[in-house]
C-alpha cells in the first residue's frame, strides 16, 4: 500500500547522492557567493561563457561548476545550456531583503575547512610514497 508520504520520499539512489554531495555543498555555496553568480544571473539566464567573462574564470571549469550547482538545485540549466536563478539562489544575491550571501561567506571561512583539506592532502602524500 502506498500512501501520500511514500511519494515524497526520494528513491534510495537520490538519497545516497544527496548524502554524497552533502559535504561539498558548503564549498559550492561559498564559491557561488564569492563569484557573485546570483547577482550576475539576476537579469536573466546566461551561458557559462558569459558568466566566465563576467567573473574572470575559465569557461569550461565554470560550466562544470554550474552543472554541479544545478544538480543540487542552486541554479537551473535549460535546454539551451543557459543557467538561471532558482528560488534557492535568490537569497544569494547581494543587497536584497533576506540576503544570506555575506552570512555564507562568513560562516564558510577557510579556517573551518582547513583541517579537512589538510587531512586529504596528507592521505594523498602517503599514497604516493
Amino acid at each position: 500500500m502506498s500512501g501520500a508520504g511514500s511519494s515524497q520520499t526520494p528513491p534510495p539512489q537520490a538519497q545516497l547522492m544527496q548524502m554524497a554531495v552533502g559535504f561539498t555543498v558548503p564549498f559550492l555555496l561559498r564559491a557561488a557567493a564569492q563569484l557573485c553568480l546570483a547577482d550576475h544571473l539576476a537579469d536573466g539566464p546566461k551561458t557559462s561563457g558569459q558568466l566566465a567573462a563576467m567573473t574572470g574564470t575559465h569557461a569550461l571549469a565554470l560550466h562544470r561548476f554550474l552543472r554541479t550547482l544545478a544538480s543540487v538545485g542552486i541554479v537551473s540549466q535549460d535546454e539551451s545550456d543557459r543557467f538561471s536563478l532558482t528560488p534557492l539562489t535568490e537569497p544569494l544575491r547581494s543587497g536584497v531583503p533576506g540576503s544570506v550571501r555575506t552570512s555564507i561567506l562568513s560562516h564558510n571561512r577557510r579556517r573551518l575547512h582547513r583541517p579537512l583539506v589538510q587531512a586529504r592532502l596528507f592521505r594523498l602524500e602517503k599514497a604516493t610514497e
